[in-house]
């Protein structure tokens, strides 16, 4: 039988979904970061690298103010983000990743990667090509619009920065770097 004929969409979608989440949660928990439920997982993909409103959280994950902000006072709890003012809003407060969320982005990025390489070697480079185009491809339609992972974007906005103020590079230590973002590689 064809795939097109046996399988629904949401099958095709979700399975290797609950494959790859489930080998990256494994990877999370032996890399000691077992203490982030599956329910608090979608709010560590959510937020930008610069820091997201709960609301805005909400409004991405589909939920409540109310019931964001109660995830979010767990992985604040946990040590994984923090609440710091909004530097263009001093009423609003942004929710940016600590040290720790940041290991676990790293984390979680090094473990999708080896997924994605495992999975090439199971249908073949070319054919992981087209499945990545044709996710893309909805994934455009649909309105979506993919900046890259959090670790990505922070790096890019990072050189962004530092292309705009030059004397920024000698100042800023790798300690002050989200980690992975700078020269320091060994950690990912």
């Amino acid at each position: 039988m064809d795939a097109d004929e046996s399988f629904m969409i949401g099958a095709l979608l979700n399975i290797p979904t609950i494959a790859l989440r489930s080998r990256a949660f494994e990877a999370l928990r032996r890399a000691g970061f077992g203490d982030v439920t599956p329910s608090l997982q979608p709010v560590m993909m959510l937020i930008t690298p610069d820091g997201s409103r709960v609301t805005t959280l909400a409004v991405k994950a589909g939920m409540t103010k109310q019931s964001m902000g109660y995830l979010v006072a767990q992985l604040e709890m946990l040590g994984y983000v923090e609440r710091v003012p909004d530097p263009n809003d001093r009423r609003a407060q942004l929710v940016k990743r600590t040290r720790r969320g940041w290991g676990y982005n790293r984390t979680v990025t090094v473990e999708v990667t080896r997924i994605e390489k495992d999975w090439t070697e199971l249908i073949g480079k070319n054919r992981m090509s087209q499945l990545k185009r044709l996710l893309a491809a909805l994934t455009e339609s649909l309105g979506v619009r993919y900046e890259g992972s959090a670790t990505q974007v922070a790096r890019r906005l990072i050189r962004e920065q530092m292309r705009r103020t030059p004397d920024l590079r000698s100042s800023r230590r790798a300690s002050e770097r989200p980690p992975g973002t700078g020269r320091d590689r060994t950690q990912a």
